[in-house]
C-alpha cells in the first residue's frame, strides 16, 4: 500500500507542497507497525489498551472544552453546531472515541481499574452526544449494546455482574421516571438537530457518483488510481469555502480506488483479511471477542465515513498490529 499509493503523484495535477505529504501517509504507517513490531520485546497488550482508552478520554474532554468555549451549556446550540478541534472535526473525534469503547468493556471484565473505567465509559458515552454525528449515534448505540452482551456472556458465573447490571438498571428506570419530560425533550432536540434529514445520504450518492466517473475516465486511473489529491471540495460543489480542501470520498471502497486504483483495492482487501485472520486466530482471548465486535460497525462505518486511509484512525491501527504480532509471536515462542 505504501508503494501503490505513491505512484499517482506520477501524473496528479492537483498537488501542493503541503497536500504532497498525504501521499506518504501509508509509507508513514510502514514504519508505524515496523517500528512497533521489532521494538518491543514483551507483551505490551495491556498498556496498549489502556493507551487506547486514555486516547477515546482525551478526546472526550477535548470535545468537551471545544463544545462549551463555543455553545456555554446550551443545548439547542450543542446539539445543532459541529466543530473542529484542530486535528479534526467532531465527526472524527466519534470515530476514535468508538473506537476506544472496546478496551474499556475489557478492562471492566477484567476488573482493573473497575470503576475509574466505568466513569471513563460514561464520560466518552456522553461525549458522543456532542458530535452530532448521526454515525457516531447509531454505531456508538450498536457497539454500547454489543458489548454489554458479550460482557454478560463472558461473566455469566458471576454473580456481582448481574447484581451491578439490575442495581445499574434500577438506577436508570428511576431516574427516567424522574426526569422523563426532560429526556423526552432532550430525544426531541437530538431528531430535531441531528436527525434533521432523517437517514438521508446528505449528498453522499452525488459525491460517490463523481468519484466513480473520475476514477474510469482514465485506464490509469483504473489500475494505479487518482492519488489522495486529485480534485478539490470546489470541483465538486463549487463551494468556494472548501477551496482549498481536497475530496475525501466518505466511503472506505471509493476513497481506496481512488487513492490505489484496483491494484490499490485488491492490496487494501488482503490487508483486512489479514487484520481479521489475527483477531480470529487470538480469538480465545477475551480482548479479541470485545475488539471482533466492536470493529465491525466501525468497519460498516466506514463504508459511509472517512476511517481507513485517515491518519488518526490508521496510527493507532498501525500500532495495534504491532502489539498484537509481538504478543503472538511471545505466545508461540513460550508453547515451543
Amino acid at each position: 500500500m505504501a508503494i501503490i499509493t505513491m505512484i499517482p503523484i506520477l501524473w496528479t495535477k492537483s498537488i501542493n507542497n503541503s497536500h504532497l505529504l498525504t501521499y506518504f501517509s501509508w509509507t508513514l504507517y510502514a514504519l508505524i507497525y515496523f517500528f512497533t513490531l521489532y521494538s518491543n520485546d514483551e507483551d505490551n497488550v495491556d498498556i496498549f489498551a489502556l493507551s487506547m482508552i486514555n486516547l477515546g478520554l482525551l478526546i472526550a474532554i477535548q470535545v468537551f472544552i471545544g463544545s462549551f468555549k463555543v455553545n456555554g451549556f446550551d443545548i439547542d446550540k450543542i446539539l445543532s453546531t459541529s466543530l473542529r478541534v484542530g486535528w479534526g472535526i467532531f465527526n472524527e473525534c466519534g470515530i476514535m472515541m468508538l473506537v476506544s469503547i472496546p478496551y474499556i468493556f475489557y478492562f471492566i471484565h477484567k476488573k482493573k481499574l473497575y470503576f475509574w473505567n466505568v466513569i471513563k465509559l460514561l464520560l466518552i458515552v456522553i461525549a458522543c452526544f456532542f458530535t452530532n454525528s448521526r454515525g457516531t449515534y447509531i454505531f456508538g448505540i450498536i457497539i454500547l449494546l454489543s458489548s454489554i452482551i458479550l460482557l454478560g456472556v463472558l461473566t455469566e458465573k458471576n454473580k456481582s455482574f448481574y447484581l451491578s447490571l439490575t442495581a445499574i438498571t434500577i438506577a436508570l428506570v428511576f431516574l427516567g421516571f424522574i426526569f422523563h419530560g426532560k429526556i423526552i425533550e432532550f430525544i426531541g432536540k437530538i431528531k430535531e438537530y441531528v436527525f434533521y434529514n432523517g437517514l438521508s445520504n446528505n449528498g453522499r450518492f452525488d459525491l460517490y457518483n463523481y468519484g466513480v466517473k473520475k476514477i474510469f475516465s482514465n485506464p490509469k486511473y483504473i489500475i494505479f488510481g487518482m492519488g489522495f489529491v486529485e480534485s478539490y471540495y470546489v470541483d465538486f460543489n463549487q463551494s468556494i469555502v472548501m477551496k482549498d480542501i481536497f475530496l475525501v470520498y466518505h466511503s472506505t471502497i471509493i476513497q481506496t480506488l481512488s487513492i490505489g486504483g484496483i491494484l490499490g483495492l485488491l492490496v487494501f482487501i488482503i490487508f483486512i483479511y489479514k487484520r481479521y485472520i489475527m483477531i480470529i486466530k487470538n480469538f480465545k482471548s477475551d480482548l479479541f471477542k470485545f475488539l471482533l465486535i466492536g470493529l465491525i460497525p466501525i468497519e460498516i462505518y466506514g463504508l459511509i465515513d472517512n476511517t481507513y486511509h485517515m491518519f488518526y484512525f490508521m496510527i493507532p491501527l498501525a500500532i495495534s498490529m504491532g502489539i498484537f504480532e509481538v504478543s503472538k509471536i511471545r505466545r508461540e515462542d513460550i508453547t515451543c
